[in-house]
């Protein structure tokens, strides 16, 4: 189940002389080391940053790219290098798209609010509104088709796979979403994603998708 991020932060007094430290909320691609630990993490500008501390301590698959959203700090090191703080985390869905008929089950487009949805260096990130109650809610992204592109690169249409498990709609939450491209897409593509959406009906982003480096 995807929940929000939890912040780590415990609060304070105004008048205790405590200073937060600088953070940022973002996407990042964590690396992590033979024990699951996080070695590093790489932002969607493609800096890479090593590990000064994670406070979660978190544990995520060995040796492994792994998406998150992340709350973190940058400081310099000792021997001034950047590194990164963390101070929240959690994994976010991030799958290959894969086309419709290799859903063995079929299907689900039940719907969400679509707070947020961007391009970044490799991935399109998306920020979801689902309403929630106590089911388990599935999320996939679906490759609706595959059509040849003028400038030999593809015309892709996504569509969001969202199975809400027929839950009541009782609670707002937010659900944290990443779609990698370059594994399906080496050579770049023209994007169309689709969302079904609460109120509003299916809505359409479009993305034109170029690889920093192309294999």
């Amino acid at each position: 189940m995807l929940v929000a991020l939890p912040f780590l932060f415990s609060s304070c007094d105004e008048n205790d002389g405590y200073v937060y430290p600088s953070v940022k909320l973002e996407f990042l691609t964590a690396e992590t080391g033979d024990d699951g630990r996080i070695r590093s993490v790489m932002t969607d500008e493609g800096i890479r940053f090593p590990i000064e501390k994670d406070h979660t301590r978190s544990q995520l698959d060995p040796n492994e790219s792994v998406r998150i959203m992340s709350n973190y700090e940058v400081l310099t090191s000792s021997d001034n290098e950047p590194e990164v703080r963390i101070y929240g985390l959690m994994q976010v869905v991030s799958v290959d798209p894969k086309p419709r008929a290799e859903f063995e089950n079929g299907v689900r487009t039940d719907p969400v609010d679509v707070t947020s949805v961007w391009l970044g260096q490799d991935y399109i990130n998306m920020v979801l509104g689902i309403r929630w109650q106590n089911a388990k809610h599935q999320f996939h992204f679906i490759e609706e088709s595959v059509t040849e592109g003028i400038d030999g690169r593809p015309d892709v249409t996504l569509s969001l796979y969202h199975d809400d498990g027929g839950d009541m709609q009782a609670y707002s939450q937010k659900a944290y979403l990443s779609v990698p491209l370059k594994n399906r897409y080496p050579q770049g593509a023209h994007i169309k994603f689709m969302f079904n959406t609460y109120n509003k009906g299916v809505k359409c982003y479009e993305f034109d998708y170029i690889p920093k480096t192309i294999n």
